[in-house]
């Protein structure tokens, strides 16, 4: 567990997100761990850590749990604002995200926490959540939220707070994925490639809230950010391709003049910029 409010721990949190940078990268067609792009802006964050060291002795980062320390009524909470784990089943796969909650759930009750809560991504997710071994529940049929108790219930009038309508929670992804097709298409602009620009101009027509994926999409959209300059036109690449194959629709083979490239050798081709 690392806290921000601390010098030589938030030094150490920026190189664990590095480290998860390079990983990602290194294993990306494999794994869903996110280069975490928050470390240590702006709020009071606390990172939980799973990691495991190689036979080589190098570390393995496994999964990564980011807490917000709020207040409500001068009492704590927190909020689970990130959570992911690596997904390569190997002799580190399982029970990462277990142990990460364990470990937040046994520092939040230290620290005397009021409670703690999360927002699943979907219906999966929110049944796994609602597991008697993890704990979480929910507390109002308008609120999506999930909260497991430590000293004390959410009060009305902070779950007041949360309730969102259907018509809201449309509003926001309508934001959310206009901001993302921003993101996507200046990156697309950017580079004089007519294959990307061809899967771009069909991944299109399906960019929809009503879209079953358009989460999926915007997911990955927002690691994009994290992302060198140089590797973000592949990393696009691959993000239309797996997002038209899910429609079920082709997406492309990258290929160069004299054949397919290696991954490593796409993300080093060079791109005449638009200036």
């Amino acid at each position: 567990m690392l806290e921000c409010r601390k010098k030589k721990e938030r030094q150490q949190i920026l190189a664990y997100a590095e480290q998860i940078a390079k990983q990602y990268n290194a294993e990306k067609n494999y794994t869903d761990i996110f280069p975490w792009k928050k470390a240590c802006k702006g709020a009071p964050y606390v990172h939980f850590i799973a990691h495991a060291k190689r036979a080589d002795g190098s570390t393995l980062i496994l999964g990564w749990l980011t807490l917000l320390i709020l207040e409500h009524d001068g009492k704590p909470h927190g909020s689970i604002v990130e959570i992911s784990t690596r997904r390569i089943r190997d002799e580190f796969y399982g029970g990462v995200g277990k142990r990460l909650n364990d470990a937040v759930v046994s520092w939040a009750t230290e620290k005397g926490l009021e409670f703690l809560y999360l927002w699943p991504l979907n219906e999966t997710v929110r049944a796994i959540y609602m597991r008697p071994e993890w704990g979480y529940l929910p507390k109002q049929d308008d609120v999506r939220q999930l909260f497991r108790v430590l000293r004390g219930e959410p009060p009305a009038d902070f779950l007041a707070t949360l309730v969102r309508t259907e018509e809201m929670e449309d509003a926001e992804m309508m934001e959310s994925l206009e901001e993302h097709i921003d993101m996507v298409e200046g990156i697309v602009d950017a580079f004089a490639d007519e294959e990307l620009q061809d899967l771009w101009e069909r991944a299109k027509d399906y960019l929809d809230t009503d879209n079953p994926h358009i989460g999926e999409f915007i997911q990955s959209a927002q690691l994009l950010e994290s992302w060198p300059e140089e590797e973000q036109v592949t990393a696009v690449y691959e993000l239309l391709t797996d997002f038209l194959e899910k429609q079920g629709k082709k997406g492309g083979r990258w290929r160069c003049r004299k054949g397919r490239q290696s991954r490593k050798r796409q993300q080093k081709r060079k791109y005449t910029r638009r200036r």
